[in-house]
């Protein structure tokens, strides 16, 4: 049974703020150290700890903004235990073959098993101190831990890049987290914001926190995830290993309910000197926080002192942590049994009843150690209790929030980070809830305010690639139209003049292409992926509809070219008939065939049009890459003077577009209708791609429809490295 207190408004952000991206990245804003002192007790076996990031190469020394290799290179040498002994007798990384496993979707499973199985092999270790330690060392290596050192071997740069990695593999990114510092020869406690910066650099998620109190430690906050979020699996939570290992730490989960998208800051462990701010800067932007308590964590009635109220204490971090919903969940030896588990939940509201909290939610949970000793049927019992539990919870402060305007979202990881350095430098000691807002996202909006899928975009936006692509179509018809009437030529004679004299006054720079340039050259990659969000976000307006309507012709179509076999299958078995007797074909069947030809020929250039409004909303960073790709060209045939002025812009173009290939982002070789290739801009790209001399260059082709996974195909069997986009308008071929 759960009982709701009284619904609250949330409070609104009136302030907003700017967000200066380069300050935001400085190391010493995005990367915050707390140096554990020799009598930290929850980690006894540094040493252990210390080997395993020794022995993994976990530690980078410069946060210097260079990609690492790996992220771009196909192992094409099984990883083996035998292998790993190798790796470690010849002080290599193990770093490439994390990266693969990423790539490839396997979750580090495959890495985990291949660990697990050096055992065997230990004596072949050449170093006598990590022999000795190794069986510890392989028990206590995590898949977290595994991500830990290998995020912290990597340049800032690539440490951003490999969360996207992460996240596509369902596995929680490591937040915080303990990390050696061979330098002072200590443990670090690191809060690592580059972890957070590529997938929550702008979302449209709510924001859900997970804490418990010290004594909830070890009793499964984590493990109940897959209870609240449908979409979670237990083989994506980080819940094996020593938990002192992650004591304190925070990670960082996606889930989603039956009406919302979620960014879970999952707090392992307890709140202590070292994340106390940063949860309260992350509770400022909460949409639903669960907190966890044990029957032990109920104070005395008869006492006035809340300084051990750990409910109280989270509930009062800010203004705005009372009016946040919060589902308390007790967790309880006796979950099994109703009635004194709505005792427990009445002795909690009947306390907390005079506390000023509201939207606060009351649930009871068993403990994981309980689950685990349980009879299968107990413990089906119970999973289906808790899932029903929770599914009646969120169902109820859903459907509230929904209608709520003022409903705080959480829109970047930059506010918490903004929020979380002003407490911890003691800028602002009261929790201040701040709108942020990106420079770049003014500049999108001001470029993009008047655009819909009425306008004519390609014409607008990208006029040198509209007017070379429309004079080359009617070229070609003239072609294929050459043994027509001359009438036919002469209309398109003088269409193709008259897109030749309106391409003279409209090709060259738009407001579009330069803001591309300057995107490229002079902006950060943040500032790239926000601008590609923002146009996904304004496809999405517009694209599934079009879609729709596109499936809808086709079906039409299909079932037009059945009645078309039909009706020709008809007329053929009617001239056999009438060839044996001399007789005529009936005229109606004729007629008829005309009929569906034509109706079938109608259907045909719907769909042509339907590929057009496609066209015409696909605005996407590599629409406009292929605009500077023909704009360059343009140049260098009609404006020579203009090229030269512009030459030293568009090398660091190239140089640009290079290194955004090396993050996934796929040069649209083969492009635009009717499909072309040439460009001396693309080329100067291809030129300036990094290829290790003593690596081979290994060329892959996948072929195949729209949405077929050809990309998904690429990176799981080769472990290569595009971005996967499902849905998108693409045609022709990208590299």
């Amino acid at each position: 049974m759960t009982v709701a207190l009284i619904q609250k408004p949330y409070y609104t952000c009136k302030e907003s703020l700017i967000i200066d991206i380069k300050k935001c990245l400085n190391p010493d804003n995005v990367v915050i150290n707390h140096l554990l002192d020799r009598s930290y007790s929850h980690i006894d076996d540094k040493k252990v700890f210390s080997n395993a990031f020794k022995l993994l190469h976990g530690y980078h020394q410069t946060p210097n903004e260079t990609l690492d290799a790996s992220f771009n290179q196909i192992v094409d040498e099984p990883l083996t235990a035998e292998k790993i002994i190798e790796i470690i007798n010849n002080n290599q990384l193990l770093t490439p073959y994390v990266v693969d496993s990423l790539k490839r979707c396997h979750a580090l499973h495959d890495i985990q098993t291949i660990i697990s199985q050096c055992l065997d092999l230990e004596n072949d270790i050449n170093d006598k101190t990590i022999r000795n330690q190794f069986e510890d060392l392989i028990d206590n290596l995590t898949t977290r831990i595994l991500l830990t050192i290998t995020i912290e071997s990597m340049s800032y740069e690539s440490q951003r890049f490999l969360a996207n990695f992460i996240k596509r593999n369902d596995l929680p990114i490591p937040f915080t987290y303990y990390a050696w510092n061979p330098v002072v020869e200590e443990l670090n406690y690191k809060i690592n914001f580059n972890c957070l910066i590529e997938p929550l650099c702008l979302t449209s998620d709510r924001l859900y926190l997970q804490i418990g109190s010290d004594r909830c430690a070890g009793l499964g906050k984590t493990s109940l995830l897959p209870f609240i979020f449908n979409d979670k699996r237990k083989e994506s939570l980080f819940t094996d290993g020593d938990n002192k290992y992650r004591n304190s730490c925070i990670d960082i989960l996606f889930g989603k309910t039956k009406h919302s998208s979620y960014t879970i800051f999952d707090v392992h462990g307890t709140i202590d000197e070292k994340n106390t701010s940063l949860i309260k800067a992350i509770q400022a932007y909460t949409a639903l926080q669960v907190i966890y308590v044990t029957e032990d964590d109920l104070p005395d009635p008869s006492s006035n002192n809340s300084k051990n109220d750990f409910l109280n204490t989270v509930m009062n971090y800010s203004s705005y942590s009372s009016s946040i919903p919060t589902i308390v969940v007790i967790f309880s030896s006796d979950f099994d049994k109703e009635d004194k588990t709505q005792e427990l939940i009445s002795r909690f509201q009947n306390y907390y009843a005079n506390k000023h909290v509201s939207n606060m939610y009351w649930s009871v949970s068993s403990m994981s150690t309980t689950m685990k000793g349980l009879s299968e049927p107990k413990r089906r019992r119970h999973i289906e209790r808790l899932k029903s539990q929770f599914s009646q919870i969120l169902e109820e402060i859903e459907s509230k929030t929904t209608t709520t305007a003022t409903h705080s979202q959480f829109r970047s990881c930059f506010s918490i980070q903004e929020l979380y350095l002003n407490l911890k430098n003691k800028k602002n000691t009261e929790v201040k809830r701040i709108h942020v807002k990106f420079e770049i996202e003014n500049r999108l909006e001001e470029l993009f305010k008047s655009s819909t899928d009425r306008t004519e975009n390609l014409k607008i936006m990208t006029p040198t690639s509209y007017y070379r692509s429309e004079m080359d179509t009617i070229k070609k018809k003239k072609l294929s139209n050459i043994m027509n009437d001359s009438t036919t030529i002469e209309n398109l004679d003088r269409r193709l003049k008259q897109f030749e004299i309106e391409k003279k006054s409209k090709a060259g720079y738009t407001p579009y292409s330069l803001f591309m340039i300057e995107l490229l050259n002079n902006l950060t990659y943040i500032d790239l992926l926000i601008t590609d969000f923002y146009l996904e976000k304004w496809r999405l307006k517009y694209v599934p509809g079009i879609k729709e309507e596109k499936e809808k012709i086709k079906s039409e179509k299909n079932l037009q070219k059945k009645k078309l076999i039909e009706q020709q299958k008809l007329i053929d078995h009617e001239n056999e008939s009438t060839a044996a007797s001399n007789k005529n074909i009936n005229e109606k069947l004729f007629n008829d065939l005309k009929m569906l030809r034509e109706e079938d020929e109608r259907l045909k250039d719907q769909l042509v049009e339907i590929d057009k409004k496609l066209a015409n909303v696909d605005l996407t960073i590599g629409l406009f890459c292929d605009e500077l790709f023909e704009l360059y060209d343009y140049f260098h045939d009609n404006q020579p003077v203009e090229l030269e002025k512009a030459q030293e812009d568009f090398v660091k173009v190239a140089k640009s577009i290079a290194n955004l290939v090396n993050k996934g982002f796929a040069i649209h070789m083969l492009r635009a209708r009717p499909l072309i290739c040439q460009s001396r801009l693309m080329k100067m790209a291809l030129e300036h791609l990094y290829v290790k001399k003593s690596c081979q260059l290994v060329i892959l082709t996948v072929v195949g429809e729209q949405s077929s996974a050809k990309s998904s195909l690429l990176n799981s069997t080769f472990g290569c490295n595009f971005r996967v986009s499902a849905g998108r308008c693409t045609i022709g071929m990208y590299l």
